[in-house]
């Protein structure tokens, strides 16, 4: 053997066994967290240095199944982190024989940490950044059943990190049952009494880990921005108006969620006996002395456990509010299920069954997260809040699976107190809705429409979000408090905007600079020019609190009561005033909000 094959060997063996070796450094980003002192080694991609499965909680197994999370044995972690692949998703229900995707141990987090602006990557000065940057901790929407941190790379924080020179921190929580099944058994376990917010308390969890870690990753925990939609931005709202997280956040970003709608929020009466219902369809005895049905409970699979919002699907026509059997015979396999009765069913089950529940208790949800904003409770932080201009159409298709007497659509007009009977009732009851109906149907005449599905939309889009949103935003400015509106009224040319128009969830794409899936999505040079606007609003609000910069071209102005200002995100994008303002009045006066 030659001296160089023998000098090369060596450098090759040191290579190999050095535990942190040059080569590792130089290929890959390395940080060593500041809680357990574990070396964690991420990977570069084009604009950021990543790290994903970053453990944030025991795993929720076992005993600690329907339970709150736990805090990580700090003294066992000591292995090194390959935080170099994505980890499971929670569990959630496929539309397929498989029941169900995802595994239970899914508490994990990922990090996008942009390049080192200073450097480029071929050096190993692209990561840490060279001073603490704010931090973007995304919360993914699903409805409270569905979604996690990359839902397959459309909420990928790579671009948005780069972009807006932030950290983006994206993590799972738990869905569906797992997440917020309630029962009186589980609600006796602990000292705290809370029950069904399990997935809230996993986003909690998720916060404090970035307050204990996020420095080691280059992000400032004093400049933590929460933001999210539909579900994720409900779980802002109620992260926000809980005081029990003060200093986990800085600033609040709700996109298409609400603060005060019971379709979602569910009080503790009504998600018991859901809870009841549900345990009862999955095989348990509800009834049952309490350790008895815990033990059934978390002794039954996860597929098992999934299994209930299958037969759950067909249960509801049994009852009220319920479905028609419009899914038998079809290719899903609906057709095996089997109904029960219940004396409460969520609204918008079997869909969405599942919810953040008004718990009563701080570390769950202590008041409906509306009622804390108006008492003042809520954490004084800025607050950024808005819709999309046709979020109802992507409700529309699932009315027939939802009310009892819509079979199907287009729906007719003798169908429109049917579905305001069914959203409303729980609300202001029958002869309510009887009194408000020709005030509604004279607000959002039929003649100014092109059929009653867009009349329907309209309607679900201003009760369930617009006008949310302008309620919630009135009562942070009414305390005095930092708000600011927008309306994402933007339309491109892709197939599916042509269909749903602007519709829920449309407006992420340009949030985070992904036309997901790229296959469907090519962005054009007007939408390049959207997601500049829209990412250069998030990223100011992120780093100040306010989402004007020296360099915005146009001018955000905070939500007043005088003027209610907001921003309409359009081609070009423009200040307005008073979005459905007359609309929202009679919405607030119905609903006993004025």
């Amino acid at each position: 053997m030659t001296m160089s094959n023998r000098f090369f060997n060596l450098i090759f063996l040191f290579l190999a066994l050095a535990p942190r070796s040059s080569a590792d450094l130089f290929n890959h980003p390395h940080t060593s967290l500041p809680t357990t002192g574990q070396d964690v080694k991420g990977k570069y991609v084009d604009n950021a240095a990543v790290f994903h499965g970053l453990s944030y909680a025991t795993p929720p197994l076992n005993d600690l199944r329907f339970a709150p999370p736990q805090a990580l044995d700090l003294e066992a972690q000591t292995e090194p982190i390959d935080a170099t692949h994505y980890p499971s998703m929670c569990p959630q229900f496929s539309f397929t024989k498989n029941i169900h995707l995802g595994d239970e141990d899914c508490l994990y987090l990922s990090v996008y940490v942009p390049k080192n602006k200073d450097s480029d990557f071929n050096n190993n000065k692209a990561f840490p950044p060279s001073k603490p940057l704010p931090v973007m901790f995304w919360i993914f929407g699903g409805a409270f059943v569905l979604g996690d941190n990359q839902e397959f790379g459309w909420y990928d924080g790579e671009n948005l990190a780069h972009n807006e020179d932030v950290v983006i921190v994206a993590a799972n929580y738990r869905v569906g049952a797992f997440g917020f099944l309630a029962h009186e058994a589980f609600q006796a376990e602990g000292d705290s009494k809370t029950v069904g917010n399990y997935g809230i308390q996993d986003q909690r969890m998720a916060l404090q880990w970035i307050q204990d870690n996020i420095a080691a990753f280059g992000g400032d925990p004093e400049k933590v921005t929460i933001f999210g939609q539909s579900a994720g931005g409900m779980s802002v709202c109620t992260l926000f108006s809980n005081p029990v997280n003060e200093g986990l956040f800085q600033r609040a970003i709700m996109q298409s969620g609400t603060c005060n709608s019971p379709e979602f929020y569910q009080t503790l009466p009504n998600a018991l006996d859901f809870g009841h219902t549900y345990s009862e369809i999955v095989g348990c005895d509800s009834d049952a002395d309490y350790g008895d049905y815990i033990s059934c409970m978390r002794g039954k699979s996860t597929s098992e456990i999934m299994y209930g919002i299958f037969k759950a699907w067909e249960d509801f026509r049994h009852a009220e509010p319920g479905t028609v059997d419009v899914l038998s015979n079809s290719t899903y396999g609906f057709d095996e299920m089997i109904g029960m009765a219940s004396s409460f069913l969520p609204v918008l089950a079997p869909l969405m069954p599942f919810g953040p529940v008004i718990d009563g208790v701080d570390v769950g949800m202590p008041l409906l997260p509306y009622d804390s904003i108006s008492q003042g409770l809520h954490n004084k932080v800025p607050f950024m809040a808005g819709t999309t201009s046709n979020e109802g159409s992507i409700f529309l298709p699932m009315i027939p699976s939802v009310i009892k007497g819509v079979n199907h659509l287009p729906l007719k007009e003798d169908q429109v107190p049917v579905i305001l009977h069914h959203v409303l009732d729980p609300i202001i009851g029958v002869n309510g809705v009887d009194d408000a109906l020709p005030r509604l149907l004279e607000i959002y005449n039929i003649n100014d429409y092109e059929n009653v599905d867009a009349q329907i939309r309209r309607i679900l889009r201003d009760y369930m979000f617009t006008c949310s949103t302008r309620r919630a935003i009135r009562e942070v400015t009414s305390g005095g408090g930092s708000a600011f509106m927008y309306q994402f009224n933007y339309m491109n040319k892709w197939l599916d905007f042509k269909l749903m128009g602007d519709y829920h969830t449309s407006e992420i794409y340009f949030v985070f600079d992904n036309p997901w899936p790229p296959i469907v999505h090519h962005f054009s040079r007007d939408d390049k020019e959207m997601v500049g606007v829209m990412q250069g609003f998030w990223g100011n609000f992120a780093k100040s609190g306010n989402p004007n910069g020296e360099d915005s071209a146009l001018e955000w102005k905070e939500w007043s009561s005088s003027g209610e200002e907001y921003v309409e995100f359009n081609s070009p994008s423009v200040g307005k005033e008073r979005l459905a303002s007359d609309a929202c009045d009679y919405h607030d006066e119905i609903l006993g909000y004025k």
